[in-house]
């Protein structure tokens, strides 16, 4: 206990001895752990935002697009039900844009076709007014519903509720406010405007609508109502898988973890590539310290100093000074982890598995880089050690 007091006790004189070549020697240990910790919570916080969007978009959702060759029709929309049984509800989409105008400002807007199903289907509730009922469908309604975004820039403190506006140009009432919901799919759902399907069709003179939402039964029904819709449509198509495409919401998710991991692996393993550079810097200082302490180690061996406690004390100090750097590359990385998420509007996600690992392979880098000086040390002759200047 006494000589290992003894070694600690050396170990931090010559620290503190040569503070400025210390600080050096920890820099990049610092840095490697710092930037472990931060990036990695910087991937997790990102990818968490992706999925909570994905999330908001509804439960148990099956999206149904057309690709090469393929296309989409209300009476389509009508049938997926009827495809497969797992279904409990389909809703078609029509996805356009165009000016708005209100009091003589005009604002291009995103414009989608729905029917009554969206705030249901969506979780997009109402915040102020209705939404598109059956009736304004069934009647091809010139109605809309705006986004929370667009009720401001179009109305400012005026009550959007009521007015009439144009669209695209045509003479629409406004008859809703949507609750604000934020992006989803690279589109922010508060700029949208939303109008019945049906009279988006006429609006852009089409028959062929965009997409088809539908809605499994519960979520453990969600990836078979995908594979039977996707079956029908390939049989459709003669064969053609790419026609149109059905992808499930929990497919979505499983990519996007997927990503996750991969995308965290990367930024970890990058940031890792900063602690082995800063384990070299370790070794080099240590080797010049051993170089301009020969005399010393030769005056220990001469009065007993047996080779093992000359091997630990240089390796005491290497780790001690790998193991402070990855105590402040710790600080510096959790800080810089909260500082980056509030930047970036999303949650600090901080993993402990992370910092647990970084800190720990700076005491590796430690005892890796430092076994070279430290065996180099407790190699040489005293006589030899003594006699040079």
């Amino acid at each position: 206990m006494r000589k290992t007091l003894h070694i600690l006790t050396m170990a931090w004189q010559s620290i503190t001895g040569h503070l400025a070549r210390s600080l050096l020697m920890m820099l990049g240990v610092t840095i490697g752990v710092a930037a472990v910790i931060a990036l990695v919570a910087a991937g997790n916080g990102a990818s968490a935002q992706v999925t909570a969007r994905i999330e908001s978009l509804g439960a148990n959702l099956l999206f149904i697009n057309p690709g090469p060759g393929g296309q989409l029709t209300l009476a389509d929309a009508a049938l997926v039900p009827q495809v497969t049984p797992l279904v409990r509800a389909a809703m078609p989409v029509i996805s356009s844009g165009g000016p708005l105008v209100f009091g003589g400002q005009s604002q291009f807007v995103p414009i989608t076709g729905v029917t009554q199903l969206w705030p249901q289907m969506r979780n997009a509730p109402v915040a102020r007014g209705r939404f598109i009922s059956a009736t304004d469908v069934q009647g091809d309604a010139f109605v809309m519903d705006i986004g929370s975004n667009v009720a401001t820039n179009a109305f400012g403190s005026l009550d959007p509720v009521g007015q009439q506006v144009r669209l695209a140009g045509d003479t629409f009432t406004v008859i809703g406010v949507m609750a604000p919901k934020g992006a989803a799919y690279g589109v922010n759902q508060d700029n949208v405007v939303f109008i019945p399907v049906t009279t988006a069709e006429q609006l852009l003179q089409t028959t062929q609508i965009s997409a088809i939402d539908a809605q499994a039964a519960s979520s453990a029904d969600a990836p078979f109502a995908a594979d039977e819709l996707q079956r029908y449509y390939t049989y459709l198509y003669q064969g053609n898988a790419q026609a149109v495409q059905v992808s499930s919401e929990d497919a979505l998710l499983s990519t996007v973890q997927s990503s996750r991991q991969t995308f965290t692996y990367l930024l970890g393993g990058t940031a890792a590539i900063s602690l082995i550079v800063g384990g070299i810097g370790i070794m080099n200082i240590m080797l010049v310290s051993v170089s301009e302490r020969t005399r010393e180690i030769g005056l220990r061996k001469a009065i007993g100093a047996r080779v093992r406690d000359i091997l630990l004390q240089f390796l005491t100090e290497a780790v001690a000074l790998s193991a402070l750097g990855g105590l402040v590359g710790v600080a510096l990385g959790v800080a810089g982890s909260g500082g980056v998420a509030r930047l970036a509007g999303w949650k600090d996600l901080i993993v402990p598995s992370s910092v647990l690992l970084a800190f720990t392979f700076s005491l590796v880098i430690g005892v890796v880089f430092g076994a070279y000086p430290a065996a180099r040390a407790a190699g040489l002759d005293p006589i030899d050690a003594l006699r040079r200047d």
